[in-house]
């Protein structure tokens, strides 16, 4: 079973909980983001993928290139892991750059999720790449122009691309309900840092 360090607000570290633990009795917790991203064209496009089906937490949404909690035994930078994990792909951590640290809260009917989210973005140089994913995390990855990325915030329709160029549309009921204040403070980095 894995444990995750609950925290208090001021990232304290209290004591492990399970998963389900940490959900239920609504803990704060940390977590490594990570948001992929490359230009082309001199525009930018933000990678999100789409969650597998069999996920018990939000099947087959879009959602954060690569995340994932941080256990009771990890630091930050162990969670360059996820990128391996789910997407077959090795990145250094000193290649990352530093989004900050945001808290995100989403709360359904069965599921309270406090999150003091360390989020990264790393930079592709070419899309698409061959990533390994890992089938039972990930169902596939869609690369959305950043202006578009702007639209899905806004409840917009939003135009994405498959990694064999197939146009769709997401709509913002597809995403993981991240709080507004964190994408926009995505959106936000990304366009400052890329643009």
């Amino acid at each position: 079973m894995e444990y995750i360090m609950a925290v208090d607000e001021n990232r304290q570290p209290i004591r492990p909980y399970s998963r389900d633990e940490i959900h239920s009795l609504g803990l704060w917790h940390e977590t490594f983001q990570c948001w992929l991203v490359y230009k082309q064209g001199g525009e930018v496009h933000v990678l999100f993928q789409k969650r597998s089906e069999s996920k018990k937490d939000f099947a087959s949404l879009y959602d954060i290139t690569a995340a994932g909690h941080l256990l009771s035994n990890e630091t930050v930078t162990d969670g360059i892991r996820e990128l391996h994990e789910e997407l077959g792909i090795d990145v250094s951590f000193t290649d990352l750059d530093k989004v900050g640290v945001i808290q995100d809260v989403i709360i359904t009917d069965s599921f309270r999720d406090y999150e003091f989210a360390h989020v990264f973005t790393y930079e592709l140089h070419t899309w698409p790449i061959a990533f390994d994913i890992q089938v039972e995390e990930v169902d596939s990855i869609v690369s959305m122009p950043l202006k578009e990325m702007k639209k899905l915030i806004n409840g917009e329709n939003a135009q994405a691309f498959t990694d064999d160029s197939t146009q769709i549309f997401v709509q913002k009921s597809q995403l993981v309900p991240h709080s507004d204040v964190y994408l926009k403070e995505v959106y936000e980095y990304i366009k400052k840092r890329y643009t």
